[in-house]
């Protein structure tokens, strides 16, 4: 079965402000990442997460093993950098290549990147990219 995970950075006025999260996502009038660590008495521990960096695990993993998560920045061994996002109108993953319009399908196996950051936390390695 798919594994099925969420990130987003935490906004909430605790320890973990600022971090990511990783769990399920949860969406009402406000953003929540659920966190199976630490169960207390059985249950979920929610915290609030910034909506604009919430990003669905991919179910694929870079050279390293990392996960893959939409808005992370990879790297393949030409140097060439792409960007991972969802595509609505199809339900899939794809990936676009620096500094160009084409879309790719997500085949990790082609490319086999390495995760270098993400659109949040490393803007700077799409700089100069009108389609990032």
């Amino acid at each position: 079965m798919r594994e099925i995970r969420f990130r987003g950075k935490c906004i909430e006025d605790c320890e973990l402000k600022g971090q990511w999260l990783y769990g399920h996502y949860l969406k009402s009038a406000s953003h929540f990442i659920a966190v199976d660590q630490g169960l207390v008495d059985g249950h979920f521990k929610l915290y609030q997460v910034d909506p604009e960096t919430v990003g669905q695990y991919t179910g694929l993993k870079d050279r390293n093993g990392r996960e893959i998560y939409e808005g992370d920045i990879l790297r393949d061994e030409f140097d060439r950098i792409f960007r991972v996002y969802w595509v609505d109108g199809e339900a899939r993953f794809a990936i676009r290549q620096k500094k160009r319009k084409t879309e790719y399908f997500m085949f990790i196996s082609h490319i086999h990147p390495v995760v270098i950051g993400n659109i949040h936390d490393n803007p700077e390695l799409l700089k100069g990219d009108e389609n990032a």
